[in-house]
């Protein structure tokens, strides 16, 4: 079964809109037994470990001798910003909030980005 640009579009609107919606369960589910910054570590080494199980073997680590120090800084910068700030600020918007709210507003961001990828979009300034 061959899908068009448009279906393929709309089933990954779905689909992102369904792995944010889960992201809340998880943190909702998790609130019961752990605290919070525990629940940001169990999310980062779960991602690890996803990550090096799909991309294992993709990975190259002595690429990682050639990056300069202000590479470096701005890597650790953004990581410690999406960390703190983004992940921890979801965390506490999800226990808040109804579920759906914070899952729809997650997703709109990447509503454009899949419109670039999926749907051929024309960047415009």
């Amino acid at each position: 079964m061959k899908l068009s640009n448009k279906q393929k579009g709309i089933l990954a609107l779905v689909g992102l809109a369904f792995t944010y919606a889960s992201f809340g369960f998880f943190t909702r589910y998790l609130s019961v037994n752990f605290g919070f910054f525990q629940q940001l570590y169990l999310r980062i080494f779960a991602g690890l470990l996803l990550g090096f199980i799909i991309f294992g073997k993709k990975i190259n680590f002595s690429k990682l001798k050639k990056v300069t120090s202000p590479e470096w800084l701005l890597l650790i910068f953004r990581g410690v910003a999406y960390y703190l700030l983004g992940a921890a600020l979801f965390n506490k918007a999800v226990l808040l909030t109804k579920i759906s709210i914070v899952s729809f507003i997650g997703s709109i961001p990447m509503t454009a980005i899949l419109g670039f990828l999926i749907l051929k979009e024309k960047v415009t300034s």
